[in-house]
């Protein structure tokens, strides 16, 4: 079998998920952060072309795992949550952990040591703290001391719950996203990510001036597979190689949390210019399409 990169096996298709129950319950969490809905936006900045700018040198590389597409299981029935986390999760993380290793000893060229990332689901958030006994679905993480939390998630049942109540701004809308703020505001990382039966939704929190918590998400189909675009396996992947970067992993001012699409301009007119993303370190001699030069504060 001809070698796989890591961006082949990311664009592989998920497990399709068949909803079976007629289950609408959604608990409102207990203690939830608040968030306005007025605060909540789309996440446009979070597409592919802007990914394959800041990680295309990492997904192009040859991975040390080869998939063939045709063993993969088609189809699964989901009529709980357990079973909804047991289906989508499993196969998720027989790609994407070893694969997210790769990427962050990549990284680490350019961000310090490359660390291992391991998973955990349903355990506590913190070991002590405010958590308030927080048990994330999934939780990405670099097994140190403290650890140190990359990526949170929780999973929803979509006769429940979906993106389209984001957008229709229902009465319940809010409840996922004000569990995923208390994530973020005890876990130390921004990003986060509700998955479905159908879609994969992917959340950043920011603070705004007033102190409240903003946030700005983007949906993903679990039915999305190819390289010509975002997978949930992508999707993922991308989450955690951002929250390497320690300097842009906790929830930060609104001003201080930069675009994705947002490169450091170095040089001048008479040398050139190169140009460096504030996450991944990458440089180039141009701007990748889609992105934004601008000059480093100091």
């Amino acid at each position: 079998m001809t070698t796989q990169s890591i961006q082949n096996i990311l664009a592989m298709p998920s497990l399709n998920l068949i909803l079976d129950t007629n289950d609408s319950k959604l608990n409102h969490p207990v203690g939830a952060f608040e968030i306005d809905s007025s605060n909540m936006s789309r996440w446009d900045e979070f597409s592919l072309t802007n990914i394959s700018g800041v990680f295309g040198h990492i997904l192009c590389q040859p991975s040390s795992m080869n998939i063939d597409p045709g063993t993969l299981v088609t189809d699964r029935l989901c009529g709980r949550l357990s079973d909804l986390q047991y289906y989508a999760f499993k196969p998720l993380l027989t790609t994407v952990e070893s694969l997210m290793t790769e990427g962050a000893r990549l990284l680490g060229q350019r961000l310090g040591p490359p660390t291992v990332i391991s998973s955990i689901q349903n355990a506590p958030l913190i070991a002590q703290g405010g958590s308030g006994g927080l048990r994330p679905s999934l939780a990405f993480f670099v097994d140190t001391q403290p650890r140190v939390n990359l990526l949170v998630g929780c999973v929803q049942l979509s006769g429940a719950w979906s993106s389209n109540d984001l957008e229709a701004q229902t009465s319940r809308a809010m409840w996922p996203i004000e569990r995923l703020a208390r994530y973020a505001k005890y876990g130390g990382t921004r990003y986060s990510f509700i998955m479905t039966d159908v879609e994969l939704v992917v959340v950043y929190f920011f603070r705004m001036t007033s102190g409240k918590f903003g946030a700005q998400w983007q949906a993903i189909p679990r039915s999305a597979c190819g390289e010509g675009t975002m997978t949930v396996s992508l999707a993922i992947w991308s989450l955690v190689m951002m929250s390497l970067n320690r300097e842009h992993r906790a929830v930060a001012g609104q001003l201080d949390t930069l675009p994705i699409n947002i490169w450091w301009k170095q040089g001048n007119a008479e040398s050139g210019f190169v140009y460096q993303h504030h996450l991944s370190g990458r440089q180039l001699p141009f701007l990748p399409m889609g992105a934004v030069g601008v000059d480093k504060k100091a």
